[in-house]
């Protein structure tokens, strides 16, 4: 019998209910080892076989944070607005359910981030992501000037809002918005993206996993901020330096097969394709 996780966020509408709607047919398939509605349960040291997270994407964020080097297979629930990560929606979920407990899942491991930030030579903090790690301004409307280097080597100054660090599964989000590339998450890369750049020729850039990436700070305005998925924020200084490296821990995330990452490309991003192509299509088929 499996040994299942629960997680979920009371704050959101109909979580609760959801959840205790689901627990008896729960227990006769597998057995709850923890339970968890307010984010404060530690995950690193609870065995178990599965993590059911009824949320959004935000919630599955922390939670491959939460779990750091127990790397549990997760399935998203969706309760959330948009849902990219957390694939399945809540009337999928009783059709599925007893699959998910019962057979054999296919499991996708994802690549995450290890970042430190190091100031005077010393380490001041450090973190897993699984989106991505991000310098910005703050609440300044100032110029940033951040260097990059690569494997040691000096390689640019970016000039402008700041600059995202993501991995194929952050690659459609915040550093799509700022104009980088969709990245299939099967793939092990960095992305960096630069946000509103001073210059026309600053363009994204992707890197192979083994190289390491330090972002440092040339010169500061006022404020200047790393956000780690968007949910871990530390104020930086000038001259800190954040190197970002592949985690020794990978996220794992089932594969139910109701959706491939083309469908969900589709469906989130409103990628339509011709209308024309999609009637002879659907004709023919």
């Amino acid at each position: 019998m499996r040994k299942v996780i629960i997680l979920g966020d009371s704050r959101k509408e109909g979580v609760v209910d959801l959840i205790e709607q689901l627990k008896p047919l729960l227990k006769v398939h597998a057995k709850i080892a923890g339970e968890d509605l307010t984010g404060r349960m530690s995950l690193e040291n609870i065995k178990a076989d599965l993590v059911l997270v009824f949320g959004g994407d935000g919630l599955l964020l922390s939670t491959a944070r939460r779990l750091g080097k127990n790397q549990i297979p997760v399935v998203g629930i969706n309760v959330g607005k948009f849902g990219f990560l957390a694939e399945l929606k809540i009337e999928e979920l009783k059709t599925h359910f007893q699959k998910l407990l019962t057979k054999n899942l296919k499991v996708r491991e994802r690549m995450m981030l290890d970042c430190r930030i190091i100031r005077n030579n010393k380490q001041m903090g450090s973190f897993i992501a699984l989106n991505d790690a991000v310098v910005t301004r703050g609440t300044i409307s100032r110029m940033l000037y951040v260097n990059l280097l690569i494997n040691d080597k000096y390689v640019t100054t970016f000039k402008g809002d700041g600059v995202i660090i993501s991995t194929p599964v952050g690659s459609t989000a915040h550093s799509l918005s700022s104009g980088g590339p969709v990245v299939h998450p099967d793939i092990d890369s960095f992305i960096v993206t630069s946000i509103c750049p001073h210059s026309l020729s600053i363009r994204p850039l992707v890197i192979p996993p083994s190289h390491s990436i330090v972002l440092e700070i040339a010169k500061k305005p006022e404020e200047i901020v790393l956000t780690v998925d968007g949910q871990i924020f530390m104020y930086l200084h000038e001259n800190d330096k954040l190197v970002v490296t592949k985690s020794q821990y990978r996220f794992k995330i089932v594969d139910t097969g109701i959706r491939t990452f083309y469908d969900t490309l589709v469906s989130k991003l409103n990628w339509k394709g011709s209308l024309d192509y999609a009637k002879d299509r659907d004709q023919k088929g």
